[in-house]
């Protein structure tokens, strides 16, 4: 017996470590356990801004929204670099980072947390944009009922361009500069019934402008569109990472938006991130996360994607910034008063919003 003690004790040492095993791990499953199945949040509306600033004149897109609905609830949601907030009534902002890469990857943090219900969330991005000013003027604002892709491109050198190929960007491999069986998606079309709704809503809105505006516009000669006060519209939205400037890049933006929505889309607002956090949010409602049909973009135009007649392509984009034209101003508020009159309509008729736009009355 005793020359089989050792054996012994090895096989209750080795029992004794398989019960402490299964109990740690029981300890530490449980409050995994509980933590995957919270109480999530439910929001009505989530406006996705690019970025803010703590302080400063160039404070960002979130300021208005964060102060106008009282915004103090501060919900940490790993994978997003700022706090989302939130308040009582439903309402909640998330800054998603600038660019595609930074906003879809947050976007998809954001629908992929647990401690958000996000099934009937009307999803409003909201921010500035560049326009052409032969659409519109500094100030004005657009619900977009296309988002194009303006990255899906395939781009040579102007020496290299083939004979009467009027651009040297073109959808990736085609022998010409469009054809139709080419590669991958470049166009998301909008719900179509959610946007005229809002564009309904909305189009009234009285909206902020001001004279160191109209005189910077009013050197746009040739564009009437640049020289009239700022309006609400419903065009398409072009979204890429290459920030562009330039008269043929304009003329090349009206033409990619045309070819990709089929004649259909207008080509109205520039910018980073809307085909990025759109085209994520159809991601996630292909897993029932989100609904893709409660998905609005709103742009306020913050400059011309093109310079004034007599200035260079460079001497603007350089001067931009301290133009001091207003713009950036007017593009902040002006988005702030059309999407705050579809924000207040939703929270405060929200049994009719809540099963989807078809759901909702017309005209009052």
């Amino acid at each position: 017996m005793l020359k089989n003690a050792p054996r012994l004790r090895s096989r209750v040492t080795w029992r004794l470590r398989v019960l402490l095993a299964l109990v740690w791990c029981a300890a530490v499953l449980r409050p995994v356990a509980a933590v995957a199945a919270p109480n999530p949040v439910r929001v009505m509306i989530l406006v996705a801004a690019a970025w803010q600033e703590p302080s400063g004149e160039w404070r960002g897109e979130a300021e208005r929204w964060v102060v106008g609905y009282r915004l103090t609830r501060k919900l940490t949601v790993p994978g997003v670099s700022q706090p989302v907030l939130c308040n009582e009534a439903g309402v909640c902002l998330a800054v998603v980072g600038e660019g595609p890469v930074a906003s879809a990857a947050a976007t998809m943090a954001l629908g992929l947390y647990p401690g958000f219900d996000l099934a009937k969330t009307y999803f409003l991005i909201a921010g500035i944009a560049g326009t052409p000013p032969y659409m519109a003027t500094l100030g004005s604002v657009s619900w977009a009922d296309w988002v194009v892709d303006a990255d899906a491109v395939a781009t040579i050198d102007r020496a290299d361009l083939p004979d009467g190929w009027p651009f040297t960007r073109y959808r990736k491999f085609c022998a010409q500069p469009w054809c139709e069986e080419s590669w991958g998606v470049g166009a998301v079309r909008l719900n179509a019934a959610l946007v005229k709704r809002a564009v309904a809503l909305s189009a009234a809105t009285p909206l902020l402008d001001s004279e160191k505006a109209r005189a910077y516009a009013g050197r746009y000669t040739g564009n009437e569109p640049a020289r009239h006060a700022p309006s609400v519209l419903s065009c398409s939205s072009l979204a890429g990472a290459t920030y562009w400037h330039g008269p043929r890049l304009s003329d090349w933006a009206r033409w990619w938006v045309d070819r990709w929505t089929s004649g259909s889309g207008r080509y109205c607002m520039t910018d980073e991130e809307d085909f990025a956090i759109v085209t994520t949010l159809e991601r996630l409602s292909s897993i029932g996360k989100v609904d893709r049909q409660r998905v609005l973009v709103l742009r306020g135009a913050s400059n011309f994607d093109q310079p004034q007649p007599g200035q260079s392509a460079v001497e603007s984009l350089h001067s931009m910034i301290r133009a001091n034209n207003d713009g950036y101003r007017l593009a902040i508020d002006n988005v702030w008063r059309v999407g705050t009159v579809f924000v207040q309509d939703v929270v405060g008729h929200w049994p009719a919003w809540q099963d989807g736009v078809a759901a909702r009355p017309q005209e009052r």
